[in-house]
């Protein structure tokens, strides 16, 4: 049978644990920390569940999917 062997040793996270959360960012920090007017596209999927010869009434009218892009 095949021994499992662990090598190397696991070291403490690299991310400061005292500063995971910045309450109060200033505008430097935003700037340079995140991405800021990012593209998105929005797609809705509407469905008409009207009965013939009385589409587009609007509560009648339901949204089956929103699909987001970028």
């Amino acid at each position: 049978a095949g021994h499992l062997q662990l090598t190397g040793s696991i070291s403490d996270s690299t991310i400061p644990k005292s500063r995971l959360i910045t309450w109060e960012p200033s505008e430097d920090f935003v700037k340079t920390s995140h991405v800021v007017n990012t593209p998105v596209q929005t797609m809705h999927i509407m469905g008409d569940l009207g009965p013939p010869g009385k589409l587009g009434q609007k509560e009648k009218v339901m949204m089956l999917c929103v699909c987001t892009q970028g």
